[in-house]
């Protein structure tokens, strides 16, 4: 008689084990994150190419004359407010350590945007993004939109998620980083 219980105890745990699992997986597909029969939403291709904005602002002062200020001013150079934007794609920026680490983080989270796959839909997306010296994420715009929302909110919204990005290291003497990120967004068959 004990065998039988025994073995009946077993069914039970095996049933109960194989409902949760069922449980979870229902659960799963009522929210949408598992799609009997779909292609899976990861990208075949994507590059995100950072580079030098060649914009300056109107009002801006040329960096040359800031630092000449700056060298004449009896305040210390740790006080000057100095910004740069830079070009991750250049392998011979002194910046390049502290990019790939962004890139690395934006590369970690970016997906091809869901109903931007589904309907097929591919474009480029240029975002401007700037990055404080404890790491923060000051702004982020689109400065070139695909004309597809679904893509462009997908590229601001990477950005907006890898933030904070790691603070800034001794040797960059900077307040604040701006990085021009293109998205390419391609569906290759």
């Amino acid at each position: 008689m004990t065998g039988i219980l025994r073995l009946t105890s077993k069914k039970i745990l095996f049933l109960a084990a194989f409902a949760s699992v069922c449980g979870h997986l229902l659960m799963l597909y009522m929210a949408g994150l598992i799609i009997p029969g779909a292609v899976p939403l990861q990208p075949k291709v994507f590059t995100v190419e950072l580079r030098e904005s060649h914009e300056q602002p109107e009002d801006a002062e040329p960096q040359q004359d800031r630092q000449q200020a700056a060298a004449n001013n009896p305040v210390t150079r740790s006080q000057v407010f100095r910004e740069e934007t830079v070009d991750l794609g250049k392998r011979n920026s002194r910046y390049v350590p502290y990019l790939m680490k962004t890139r690395e983080a934006i590369n970690r989270l970016w997906v091809y945007p869901r109903q931007a796959y589904e309907h097929g839909e591919t474009g480029i997306v240029i975002v401007r993004f700037s990055i404080n010296r404890n790491g923060r994420l000051h702004q982020s715009r689109i400065e070139e939109s695909s004309g597809i929302a679904a893509l462009d909110q997908g590229a601001l919204g990477v950005i907006r998620a890898a933030a904070p990005f790691r603070p800034f290291t001794p040797d960059m003497k900077l307040s604040r980083l701006h990085i021009i990120a293109t998205f390419k967004y391609r569906l290759d068959d």
